[in-house]
């Protein structure tokens, strides 16, 4: 929990520092661990078995236009608890138009 909370803040402490460097036509990544059942899509009824999908269409619903998605099952260490918070070692990376910086931010993603 404390590290979805530190990445969080480094997360929009470096957008801050670097959202006025971005012009609109540039296409940034975007990045989030999985957590064990926590993303917001988790209870939709459109689930797909590929992560990546659920990830770009959550994100589309949100008026997002994604270019890119990509999913690693393996992308980082998982925490060993039992929490929905707790990072399952999945990570999704997505890239996205500079334009769309305050929604992938709000939906808990961080820049590469």
């Amino acid at each position: 929990m404390k590290n979805i909370q530190l990445l969080s803040i480094l997360g929009l402490v470096f957008m801050s520092v670097f959202t006025n460097c971005t012009t609109k036509d540039e296409n940034i990544w975007f990045v989030k661990n999985e957590t064990a059942c926590a993303e917001a899509w988790y209870n939709e009824p459109w689930i797909n078995p590929q992560p990546a999908v659920n990830a770009q269409t959550w994100l589309e619903m949100q008026g997002v236009t994604v270019l890119e998605s990509e999913y690693d099952p393996a992308g980082t260490t998982p925490e060993a608890c039992n929490a929905c918070t707790c990072l399952s070692g999945g990570v999704y990376r997505i890239q996205v138009d500079a334009e769309f910086t305050d929604i992938m931010v709000s939906e808990g993603f961080i820049m590469e």
